[in-house]
């Protein structure tokens, strides 16, 4: 974790023994980081509106929210909050070249709740439920009309043309082809008299395919890099019998250690 973030550990540090002394001077020197820029920039913002989560490009650390209270998962008051979500998470591995803080963490957030936009050539073209439970609300029409004018009205007023746009957004419950459908519909109703209103889409049913009402959120991140490492070029059959054979070989491996 960069230095920023120690605080009450480098005093604790402070007051080793002699014993840890010398043991330290006969190893290597450990390597530590700082971001004094970043730092104060995190500060600014909080203080501006009294906490914030991390967010990348594309993901933000949800996959590393218990590193944090659970009561709000995702708030950071500090740099060393931040650097807590984002070090342990897969989901920023692949997107750190771009970081933004959003101020919505400062209010609870509810899952069940959250949408995602999809928007192309200046058009809100989908929105969809980001968490793939059933609720019965989102299945009312009344919500979902209300939902869909509260959005468009917010674009149009807020965003639009502000907004540049990007690539690689996982479309969840939209299919990629369907969103360029909806792209070359919404194209033709903008150059009519018509206005395009954008498709809302939610899980419809506890049977519907994207729902994972037993499953953990972040299960696909539970599932050990050994696992990962042999499942490669597998199916589930072959993956089943190569895994028996690494648990054999290890307990083996382990019986033998107790003997000698």
């Amino acid at each position: 974790m960069p230095k920023a973030g120690l605080g009450r550990l480098d005093e604790e540090d402070s007051t080793d023994n002699s014993d840890d002394d010398e043991d330290e001077e006969s190893r290597e020197p450990r390597r530590m980081f700082a971001f004094p820029e970043l730092d104060a920039k995190i500060r600014v913002t909080v203080k501006q509106y009294g906490a914030v989560f991390p967010k990348l490009y594309f993901s933000s650390p949800r996959d590393a929210a218990w590193m944090l209270p659970p009561s709000f998962p995702l708030k950071c008051t500090a740099p060393s909050d931040v650097y807590s979500l984002l070090k342990p998470s897969d989901f920023i591995l692949h997107d750190l070249t771009r970081i933004m803080f959003s101020r919505a963490a400062t209010q609870e957030l509810n899952r069940s709740r959250e949408l995602r936009c999809f928007v192309r050539r200046e058009i809100l073209l989908g929105i969809s439920q980001r968490d793939p439970n059933y609720y019965d609300f989102w299945n009312e029409h009344g919500t979902q009309q209300k939902v869909v004018d509260a959005l468009t009205r917010y674009w149009e007023e807020n965003i639009k043309g502000k907004w540049e746009d990007t690539y690689g957004n996982y479309p969840l419950l939209f299919e990629y082809e369907e969103l360029l459908d909806l792209l070359t519909e919404a194209s033709s109703v903008s150059s009519s008299a018509n206005h395009y209103h954008p498709v809302l889409k939610v899980v419809d049913s506890r049977s519907h395919p994207a729902a994972a009402r037993n499953a953990h959120i972040y299960q696909h991140n539970m599932v050990p890099m050994e696992a990962l490492a042999l499942s490669g070029g597998r199916n589930v059959e072959e993956f089943a019998e190569v895994w028996q054979e690494q648990l054999r070989r290890s307990t083996k491996g382990t019986h033998s250690d107790d003997e000698s």
